[in-house]
């Protein structure tokens, strides 16, 4: 069975996995969407955030941007970084831009949230508990 194949098994399950859920409920491209597992990856595994540093040949950058994502996935989309775009306008990921830092060069997080939520937590947002 093929990758592609999987996927659409687990997108027909019921309920879906959370991963295919914020995928669809979000209409996360598929760069999108592997630019958040990106950030959510160094979130969870140190090593992420050593291979980070590697695969940008500086070890000061310990973080995902979307200058390595373009790098890494093939379909490579820079309008995911527009505000108006699901992964800003959500908020699913932050970007920390310091000064004059060029944006694609920039820190990624993923949003504390979306990694609970991910790893199976069932959290209430604080900023939604009000």
């Amino acid at each position: 069975m093929e990758l592609k194949d999987k996927i659409t098994e687990l997108a027909q399950a019921a309920p879906p996995p959370r991963l295919i859920s914020l995928q669809n409920d979000f209409r996360l491209t598929t760069f999108e969407m592997n630019v958040l597992l990106l950030c959510v990856a160094v979130e969870l595994d140190a090593t992420v955030a050593t291979l980070c540093a590697q695969a940008q040949g500086e070890s000061t950058r310990p973080y995902a941007t979307f200058a390595l994502a373009e790098q890494l996935f093939e379909d490579s989309r820079l309008d995911a970084l527009l505000p108006q775009r699901p992964l800003r306008y959500w908020g699913l990921i932050e970007i920390h831009q310091p000064g004059v830092q060029p944006l694609i060069m920039s820190a990624l997080t993923a949003d504390e949230t979306i990694v609970n939520y991910l790893r199976g937590g069932r959290q209430l947002d604080q900023r939604l508990a009000s």
